[in-house]
């Protein structure tokens, strides 16, 4: 990224004396109608006061001037704008040719200016963008070819599309929106979840192991944070394709019952039950607001993943019914993905391309302090938080290991777009991970009782110590 003073050049000019011009930024755009209005009905001096207090609210606490530079009208973009500060500025100036081939002339300025990232999005999953070599390297050094900025077409998407989703999350809006993608079809999701069809993060112990191998680690772990035991009752909310399920019945002697919305994904497990013989599990096609509340209650209930579909405003609400449907006993484990704290724009570029293309109606995926304090507000006490978003950015780049070897399968099932998109999404959010944006947890908890035993619930080692041998290779 190549940041200049803003006591250099003059904006869209490689002169570098001279004193800066006002930078351009949609603060100043929003302003102009409403100085306008006053200045021609109220007062000169009150527009003028209001139009230098916006400024300096915005520029102080709002921080927009790359995001909002791409919607201004093209002659006002310049080769230089604020990242920042006011004081400091991004040169846009980039031989992008290194990393994208341009297909489509409408998008030729951008051979030697850097590209805003949602514009390359769109244009790299319709194929008027390619690039060079291979993705991953690619969207490592996005920094050099790139910048971020919100378009036109993304604004409308957040306004319309992503906010109205977080202030209504009907059960009609979720089914849709949940087995619109799941529901994608099972042998794509096969291509690139391998053998086991587990869509969450793997668990390594020395980072050498094979996909398989690590989601059967995963799971061991989380039956030890558990202490899963025989004959237990274990409801798994947002099942899948049913591994977990079928993993704990076989290999501990559980009772399970996966429960998903997504008719592919019951079917799937079903067969596969049947196909291993596995009898004590069950599944249930229903929302998670159907999950089973009456007695006997469930010792253990899991949620991978799943949560963050369920969005913040029903968060309270879901956890209401984990509670009610869970023994006093018992524990709740809840692995959960999300975004830091102290969040900046490559963190809500990287967050609204996944929430557009990939996990529509994930809007809960928030920082650990939000998670936990939903948690204990709704009475649970934490026993246990592990980070494992490397464990994850290893787990992607194997997904996409399998989805490269299976492009043309791909591409001649589900067309080339498609591929696009997920090849992005796989090699994109590694480099997330590396760079902190997101990560993903797993959390332990119980009822805040005082009749709880908490001694019995104390593994006693920590979880990179568990002794890990239950190989799931016999499942077919």
């Amino acid at each position: 990224m190549n940041i200049i003073s803003a006591h250099g050049p003059n904006l869209g000019s490689d002169d570098p004396s001279g004193p800066i011009p006002i930078l351009y930024d949609l603060r100043v755009v929003l302003g102009l109608p409403v100085v306008t209005f006053l200045a021609r009905f109220v007062s000169p001096l009150l527009s003028l006061a209001l139009l230098v207090a916006t400024l300096v609210v915005w520029a102080r606490y709002l921080y927009v001037h790359t995001w909002t530079s791409f919607l201004l009208p093209e002659k006002y973009q310049s080769d230089f704008v604020a990242a920042g500060r006011w004081d400091r500025l991004l040169d846009l100036r980039s031989d992008t040719s290194k990393y994208i081939v341009i297909k489509n002339p409408k998008y030729n300025r951008f051979k030697s200016r850097k590209i805003p990232l949602f514009v390359f999005i769109e244009a790299f999953r319709t194929g008027d963008i390619a690039i060079v070599g291979d993705m991953p390297h690619v969207m490592t050094h996005k920094s050099e070819w790139t910048y971020n900025a919100m378009d036109w077409n993304y604004l409308h998407f957040v306004v319309f599309g992503y906010i109205f989703d977080v202030f209504v999350h009907s059960r009609r809006q979720d089914s849709d929106q949940v087995t619109q993608h799941y529901d994608t079809g099972n042998d794509f999701f096969g291509w690139f979840l391998g053998q086991r069809m587990v869509y969450t993060s793997g668990y390594y112990v020395d980072f050498t192991e094979s996909l398989e191998k690590a989601q059967d680690q995963k799971m061991e772990v989380v039956a030890n944070k558990l202490n899963l035991q025989k004959g237990m009752r274990v409801l798994d909310l947002g099942c899948g394709w049913g591994t977990w399920a079928l993993w704990t019945a076989s290999k501990i002697g559980t009772h399970t019952t996966g429960l998903t919305i997504a008719k592919e994904q019951v079917q799937f497990a079903k067969d596969r039950a049947a196909k291993n013989n596995i009898t004590s599990v069950d599944w249930l096609l229903r929302d998670y607001r159907d999950m089973p509340q009456g007695k006997p209650r469930f010792d253990r209930i899991t949620c991978f993943e799943m949560a963050e579909h369920v969005g913040v405003k029903r968060f309270p609400e879901f956890l209401q019914l984990v509670w009610n449907a869970l023994e006093d006993d018992g524990m709740f484990y809840l692995q959960i993905a999300g975004l830091r704290e102290k969040w900046q724009y490559d963190d809500v570029a990287w967050g609204v391309f996944m929430y557009r293309y990939i996990f529509r109606g994930a809007d809960a995926s928030l920082s650990l302090n939000w998670v936990t304090g939903q948690l204990e507000r709704a009475g649970f006490e934490i026993n246990s938080v592990e980070n494992i978003g490397y464990h994850y950015a290893q787990t992607i780049r194997q997904w996409r290991d399998n989805l490269v070897k299976n492009k043309s399968q791909i591409e001649k099932s589900y067309g080339a777009e498609l591929y696009r998109i997920y090849d992005l999404f796989l090699s994109w959010s590694p480099v997330i991970v590396d760079h902190g944006t997101s990560t993903c947890w797993q959390i332990v908890c119980y009822k805040n009782l005082d009749t709880f035993n908490r001694k019995k619930s104390f593994s006693g080692v920590l979880p990179k110590t568990y002794k890990i041998n239950l190989s799931f290779d016999d499942l077919k």
